[in-house]
């Protein structure tokens, strides 16, 4: 259920507000809401930026980008004048012959 995420959002929002208010520092620590009382609770405390380090997943390989991936895709015109050239045709006949023509080769719809 989504009704004690909420509640502890809220909670959460007001303490937090509230210790803004009076200047106290919030903690860096893990907390969890308890339903009964309606309130979360700090179950660890973390005293340092090593506690928020990135841990890679093991199971996944390192994602090598290439350049082509890098650049950007052209833009619909620039896909439409090289489609033309392509195709030997008029960009203006490959419009009217199919406005929603999709160019397999560059992945850009040509509108």
């Amino acid at each position: 259920s989504e009704k004690p995420v909420i509640q502890a959002a809220e909670y959460e929002a007001k303490r937090q507000a509230q210790a803004v208010m009076n200047g106290t520092p919030t903690a860096r620590e893990t907390r969890t809401f308890d339903v009964k009382s309606g309130k979360t609770v700090a179950i660890r405390a973390k005293e340092g930026a090593v506690d928020y380090r990135f841990f890679p997943e093991p199971d996944l390989p390192p994602l090598v980008l290439n350049e082509q991936v890098r650049t950007p895709p052209p833009s619909p015109k620039t896909a439409k004048v090289k489609t033309a050239t392509m195709m030997g045709t008029k960009k203006v006949m490959l419009t009217s012959l199919s406005p929603s023509f999709q160019n397999k080769t560059l992945g850009v719809p040509l509108e």
